[in-house]
């Protein structure tokens, strides 16, 4: 095709959905069907493109993503896991729901690329697909204690090793020593947050006692 473009001294010589011209990476959940982002071929990337541009004085122009399967939008109200968020610190092992998917973390990570983005192969990608949301799963939800159990949490306080607070219903021990460390963090980073969730109150272990 080059040599005929040069032959006959095409002025421009373009290729289709140059946006493809890269492998899928592995966290692309639409098996079986065609991704208009990437391509099923393994091939690395701009395999293509370098091929057909070998020999002609052409130029790639970047060609914009387009659109791919219609987006599922993730309702936490249901989601068996905690619906991604770019501005969250996830620890490894933890799983989210993005996309109607279900994805668990591989690395401590923060403010990284979507866990669906199909431009990333297995060893760049944080995260590791492990299937659709299920019809059967049940909603995620934190624990939760009755109230008066420990004591609500405030941003104010000072907390040291071993302290108990309430914080929405849900018990957290301290790890460390903190002050105006969120416990919510601890739902999903487990390495740096001071604080770590805990589900059953011992007997008469209480605010007032």
């Amino acid at each position: 095709l080059v040599s005929f473009a040069s032959e006959r001294g095409l002025a421009r010589m373009s290729m289709w959905s140059l946006n493809r011209d890269h492998t899928c990476g592995s966290n692309y959940p639409f098996t079986g069907t065609v991704s208009t982002r990437c391509s099923g071929v393994e091939q690395g990337g701009e395999s293509f493109a370098d091929v057909l541009s070998t020999g002609y004085l052409g130029r790639v122009e970047a060609a914009g993503p387009a659109p791919d399967q219609p987006v599922v939008e993730d309702d936490p109200k249901t989601s068996p896991y905690p619906v991604w968020s770019s501005t969250a610190f996830y620890s490894r092992g933890i799983k989210v729901v993005w996309h109607g998917s279900v994805y668990v973390s591989k690395w401590w990570n923060e403010d990284g690329t979507p866990p669906d983005d199909p431009m990333l192969d297995i060893t760049a990608s944080a995260w590791s697909y492990l299937g659709p949301v299920l019809a059967s799963d049940r909603p995620f939800t934190l624990p939760q204690l009755p109230d008066g159990t420990y004591p609500e949490w405030q941003a104010d306080v000072l907390y040291n090793q071993g302290d108990r607070v309430l914080l929405d219903g849900t018990g957290y021990e301290a790890r460390w020593w903190s002050r105006g460390q969120n416990p919510e963090r601890s739902i999903l980073d487990r390495d740096y947050s001071p604080w770590t969730p805990i589900d059953v109150a011992p007997a008469g272990d209480t605010a007032a006692g």
